[in-house]
């Protein structure tokens, strides 16, 4: 077994979920991780300051005993504030070209804190990434607009769904980046911050000075989404620039040729 002792310090939260998933499941329980970050982060450091808040516990078949036994930890970590994932490493495998925003996600952010590092090997293929990326960023495209017409002009609700969905924009963007050629793809274990920063760096000739902004203006409302910035019509803005930045990268995926 291998722990992040960090994590258990910093965040006892994931770590004590394992150890519930270890005791119930046994030897069917392969690994567990956290994973995720609200990019809480300067770009100007290395230093992640938020704990992924998400635990993914792969076991070796989703079936009725797994799924009874699980049910009561998830009622826990859901009390806690974590979001509990189960699934299979192959079926996480088999789908990292489906969802490509959360296999990078993964991929940057997972530190394993039981079992064996099964995700060790997992990558994005470019077979089919055009439109895997087209379909993603169009239902968060859509998905986006639907938040607006539910919010109306309410910043603090605009704020909440453009950091649920902010996320999901840059690990989109840094797929788009893969796509092109311009990235090889994220570093195993690489924080978030030198990610974002990497991301902002190649992505300026492909999404010019204004999407760069968009980018890392979104960065920074999930990172301090109270901050005076967001509130009133700058919030409004900002979504507004996030709608259409969202649309842009769409349409990248569309007119890119395999």
């Amino acid at each position: 077994m291998t722990s992040d002792d960090s994590t258990k310090l910093a965040d006892p939260g994931p770590a004590h979920i394992a150890v519930e998933l270890r005791r119930a499941l046994g030897d069917r329980l392969r690994a567990t991780y956290r994973f995720g970050s609200a990019l809480a982060m300067s770009v100007d450091t290395d230093e992640d300051s938020v704990a992924g808040r998400r635990v993914l516990a792969l076991v070796d078949a989703v079936d009725l005993d797994v799924l009874t036994a699980v049910a009561p930890i998830a009622k826990t970590a859901d009390k806690m504030g974590l979001d509990l994932r189960l699934d299979t490493a192959d079926d996480i495998a088999d789908g990292a070209d489906a969802y490509p925003d959360l296999t990078l996600e993964l991929i940057e952010t997972k530190r394993l804190i039981d079992g064996d590092d099964v995700l060790a090997t997992l990558t994005v293929h470019t077979v089919d990434l055009r439109l895997r990326l087209e379909q993603s960023l169009r239902a968060l495209h859509q998905g986006l607009v639907r938040s607006f017409l539910r919010a109306g002009d309410d910043p603090r609700r605009l704020t909440a769904a453009l950091a649920r969905g902010g996320r999901r924009l840059v690990y989109l963007a840094q797929g788009i980046l893969i796509l092109k050629g311009c990235l090889a793809g994220p570093d195993a274990g690489e924080t978030p911050a030198v990610g974002l920063r990497r991301i902002l760096e190649v992505g300026r000739p492909v999404f010019g000075e204004d999407g760069t902004a968009v980018l890392r203006d979104v960065a920074a409302a999930i990172a301090q989404p109270q901050s005076p910035a967001l509130a009133g019509d700058a919030g409004v803005a900002l979504f507004g620039r996030a709608v259409g930045f969202v649309h842009a990268l769409a349409k990248i995926a569309d007119a890119h040729e395999d």
